[in-house]
């Protein structure tokens, strides 16, 4: 069974797809597949033909020949029984705007981990203004989202807050507008070494597109500290600080991340990102300046 979910994870690097970019093809949530190329527990057979097929394999034979003799293998070692597919569908998240809506991968749902007043789609918060001040600012930015952001895929609307900026082909003109460390704030055991107070997990990057009009946070972990991806969490959150109105996208496993665009045309941006190392809870926090400035 070991070997099976390392053949999963070896295709999904071969094709060059993070887990996101995966779900978002296969239907399925970024939990789902991790657990299923972790080697915990064998996935069902729904999962593993969802997760080739989306990585590129066209040889479903080979690959139903693959699972059935790993199911063998996990039934003669005792272990716990592949995920029916009643409890694999659980791993969907389908929704009108398609998998992963609420943004939330292995953790608790999107606007209800940090903030009891964040809302349910997209974690999008805002504090309480005069309702016509609040309308005056939305129709602001949707009028400047219009003009700037044009999407790739010609059927979605323009680019607005908690956008998803890959399918606008937002990172096509990307350029970084900040770039921090995160840096472990206190002496801790990361898969098994100790790493002292200072070392850095990973950078947590402002991106900003003027195509679209907006911007987003990033999060790139060190490779060499985290060598098992289960060995911690990531949260990466986007702030338009004038408005306090937030996206952000947690991920239960330790992996490239980003959050959701904001639009700049009302207001500078921040990129955070807050690492919490599962050994211990520690938690690490990267945060950006505020940009663009505006005029």
């Amino acid at each position: 069974m070991a070997r099976f979910a390392e053949r999963l994870q070896d295709t999904r690097e071969t094709s060059g797809l993070t887990l996101r970019q995966l779900s978002r093809r296969s239907g399925f949530s970024p939990a789902t597949l991790s657990t299923a190329e972790s080697g915990r527990r064998l996935p069902s057979w729904d999962v593993t033909a969802a997760f080739v097929a989306g990585c590129g394999e066209t040889d479903t034979g080979r690959w139903r020949g693959l699972w059935e003799a790993a199911r063998e293998e996990a039934a003669g070692a005792g272990a716990p029984p592949s995920a029916g597919e009643a409890e694999q569908a659980d791993g969907r998240t389908p929704g009108p705007d398609g998998p992963n809506t609420d943004r939330t991968a292995d953790g608790p749902p999107a606007g209800t981990d940090a903030d009891p007043a964040v809302t349910p789609r997209r974690g999008l918060l805002r504090r309480t203004w005069p309702m016509a001040v609040v309308a005056l600012i939305s129709s602001a930015a949707t009028a400047l989202g219009l003009l700037l952001a044009t999407p790739a895929d010609k059927s979605l609307p323009a680019a607005q807050d908690g956008s998803d900026p890959k399918p606008y082909d937002c990172p096509a003109d990307a350029t970084n507008l900040d770039q921090v460390p995160v840096v472990l704030p206190q002496e801790t055991v990361i898969d098994g070494r100790v790493q002292p107070s200072g070392t850095v997990l990973g950078t947590v990057t402002l991106r900003h597109s003027a195509r679209c009009g907006g911007a987003w946070s990033r999060f790139d972990p060190d490779g060499t500290v985290f060598t098992q991806p289960n060995q911690g969490t990531v949260t990466t959150r986007a702030v338009r600080t004038s408005d306090g109105t937030y996206t952000q996208f947690h991920l239960g496993h330790i992996d490239q991340s980003y959050a959701d665009l904001l639009l700049t045309g009302i207001g500078c941006v921040e990129a955070h990102a807050t690492v919490t190392v599962a050994n211990d809870g520690v938690t690490a926090e990267g945060v950006t300046q505020c940009l663009p400035k505006l005029a």
